[in-house]
Parts: C-alpha cells; sequence; structure tokens
C-alpha cells in the first residue's frame, strides 16, 4: 500500500470563490491513502462490490470499539484542536503520510487560522467505524453515503460542527488503523515520540451555511421560484446548494438525492432562458462566455460568469463590459435580487482551466449599481 498526502490547498480571498468546490475562507485539507500514484475518483453509486463493506454507527458520546480505542484518539484530537498544541495534533497524522514535519504543521496552522479554532470545542456530528472490504471503498451509513480510502480495511469517519465568522463549519476527518509493523519502524525511528494504534488519513473541512442558509434552505428557495416559473433565479439558488451539499465526496448526505437528480431538469431550463442573453453577451468585444457558477461572498450569493480573454483588454473596458453584462443579465433574476447579489466577471486566459483562479482577476458589479442611472 502506497500512501501519500495531497498537498494542502489554500483557498482564502478569490480561489475559494470559484475553484471547484467555491467555498468562503475555506481551507481544505486533503489526506490521502492510495494504491497507486493516480488521483482520487469520485464517489461511484452503491453497487454490487460494495456490499461486503460494512458500517456500525457509534455513540458519540460514549464512543466505543471493538476494534480501536478510538475514544481515546477522538479526545486526543478535540484536546490538540482545542489547546491549539501542533505539535501534539502532527502526531496524530498516520506515519505513512511522507512529508516534512513543517507541511504537517502546516496542514495544523491553516485549519485553525481558517476556523477560528483555538479554545473552541467542536461539536460531534456522528461516528461511523468502516469495514472494507471489496474493491469499492463506499458504504451506507444511517443517512449517509461514506467512502474510505483506498488502503486501511478498518477506518473511523467522524465529522465535528462548530462555528466560523458567524457561520456554521463542518470538520470532516477519517481515521485508519496503524499496521503494526509501521507503528515499530516509526518506536524505532523516533523513541522519544507518542505511539498511536490509529492515524488520520483524511481531512475535509468546509462552510455548510452562507448568510446562515443552509443547503437545505437554499434546495427550497430553488424550488420556490421553480414553481413561480423563474428558472434562472431557480438555478442560482439550486447550484448554490449543490456545491455545499457534495463539495466533500467521500461523504454524501443522501436526504439530498432527490433535489439533486433534479440538475438536468434546472439546468436545462437555465440554459433555454439565457440563451437569447448569451448570444448577445457584450458582443465583439473580446470576452467570450465560457461558464456561469455561483460565487459566495460576505455571506451573500453572487452570479459568477467565467469568461474568456481572446485578446488584451484594458482594465476600464473590463469593467465597462462587466458593467453592461450585469445590466443585460439583472431581469433574469430580478425576482430573487433581494438575495442574489450581483455578478462577478471572472477573466481567463485562452486555455486556462476553468476551475482554477483566473489570471485576469475578477470584477463585481452589484444589480442595483448596474441599473442605477445615476452610475453610468
Amino acid at each position: 500500500m502506497n500512501l501519500r498526502i495531497v498537498d494542502l490547498v489554500r483557498t482564502k480571498g478569490l480561489l475559494w470563490r470559484i475553484g471547484a468546490l467555491a467555498f468562503g475562507s475555506t481551507l481544505i485539507l486533503l489526506v490521502q491513502a492510495y494504491a497507486s500514484p493516480s488521483e482520487p475518483q469520485p464517489a461511484s453509486p452503491i453497487d454490487t462490490a460494495s456490499r461486503s463493506n460494512q458500517c456500525a454507527v457509534l455513540s458519540i458520546t460514549t464512543p466505543e470499539s471493538k476494534k480501536a480505542n478510538i475514544r481515546d484518539f477522538l479526545e486526543q484530537l478535540e484536546d490538540a484542536i482545542r489547546k491549539n498544541a501542533g505539535t501534539a495534533f502532527v502526531t496524530l497524522l498516520h506515519p505513512a503520510i511522507l512529508k516534512d514535519g513543517e507541511v504537517k504543521q502546516a496542514i495544523f496552522e491553516n485549519l485553525m487560522e481558517n476556523y477560528d479554532l483555538k479554545g473552541k470545542v467542536l461539536q460531534k456530528r456522528f461516528l461511523y467505524e468502516l469495514s472494507l472490504e471489496g474493491p469499492n471503498q463506499q458504504t451506507l451509513c444511517a443517512d449517509h453515503k461514506v467512502s474510505g480510502v483506498v488502503g486501511p480495511r478498518e477506518q473511523w469517519a467522524i465529522e465535528y460542527t462548530t462555528t466560523s465568522g458567524g457561520e456554521q463549519a463542518r470538520l470532516f476527518f477519517l481515521i485508519g488503523r496503524i499496521p503494526e509493523s509501521m507503528r515499530k519502524h516509526t518506536a524505532r525511528k523516533s523513541p522519544k515520540a507518542p505511539t498511536h494504534e490509529l492515524g488520520i488519513v483524511h481531512i475535509h473541512t468546509q462552510h455548510w451555511t452562507f448568510g446562515g442558509q443552509t443547503p437545505d434552505s437554499l434546495f427550497a428557495e430553488s424550488r420556490k421560484w421553480s414553481v413561480l416559473n423563474e428558472p434562472a433565479v431557480s438555478w442560482a439558488f439550486f447550484n448554490a446548494a449543490s456545491r455545499i451539499a457534495v463539495a466533500n465526496s467521500y461523504l454524501i448526505d443522501r436526504r439530498f438525492e432527490k433535489d439533486l437528480a433534479d440538475e438536468p431538469r434546472i439546468q436545462s431550463a437555465f440554459e433555454q432562458t439565457t440563451k437569447a442573453s448569451r448570444d448577445q453577451l457584450i458582443p465583439g468585444t473580446g470576452l467570450t462566455v465560457r461558464q456561469f457558477a455561483t460565487v459566495f461572498k460576505d455571506r451573500s450569493v453572487e452570479i459568477g460568469v467565467k469568461l474568456e480573454a481572446t485578446e488584451e483588454i484594458a482594465v476600464n473596458d473590463q469593467i465597462s463590459q462587466c458593467r453592461t453584462m450585469t445590466r443585460q443579465l439583472a431581469p433574469l433574476f430580478a425576482g430573487g435580487r433581494k438575495k442574489l447579489n450581483g455578478l462577478e466577471c471572472l477573466i481567463y486566459r485562452t486555455g486556462e482551466p476553468l476551475d482554477q483562479a483566473p489570471s485576469g482577476g475578477t470584477i463585481f458589479t452589484s444589480f442595483n449599481d448596474a441599473l442605477s442611472p445615476t452610475k453610468e
């Protein structure tokens, strides 16, 4: 088994707003275990192969496991976060993570900084014990589909909730058993270092609310505007809700499956509604519309449009063109303008991947400013 850590990704400022996951001041850390050097694939649906996997729901107040002392491990994890004890936290990472101490320490520091966790008591949401046998690492656990990392057959999945910047945040950990041979090797290499039977193999963190809105409330908003025949507004809230709900491919909340299954209809209605606007958006300006995506900013939702710049365009011209585009699109989102602030233009160079930060920067124009005759 070849285990490695995917380099931590700081997703602050611009990156969180336009990246694949699109989250606020969220730090996303992935500590992955792989059977091969290839990149991880999204969790697949439950199939026959995964039926050999098992899940036990453990008590979050007095977690007991026949396979390992998970309770003591979680107490050490929570204590390290509460006391801002980076050295203690690093010892809880799986020793097969082949990164130096500075990188491991950076994982902890970024986690604490981005969620302001010092002194906070984390609240457990659930604790699952996974027994993974088949090639498919996914299994059913209560209201969730949980995927373990490839490698350890015995894993534990726990999610904590806390507050960060006035919003709810969630911290998800996968913990795997450390083979005895690896524990002995660690003890020989660092005799004074504490040895653990378990180690953290995966971390995913994210904000769960924006402006106090959960995926549940955002999906409800989408359904409401769909009934009112406002496809663009319905799409905006649906897109925002789904980005939060499915951000963690290792933990899927089955409550959202019905809503998510409606995506083709909502996307199709949105594309039909915006087709005429897309065709006439800033014609002949050197900017081409490539993709729409919601953007989270300042406790609200914005409409993001990813533009490809096929030629050099002066900044003042970009601002003017983005303002014109906002004015053109505003009528389509009129019904939801109390909660949808405006338009964020994301300027990409030709060939740049759309799931990364654009080299051309971003320009925001509120719907109110774009429609105001005094702000031409």
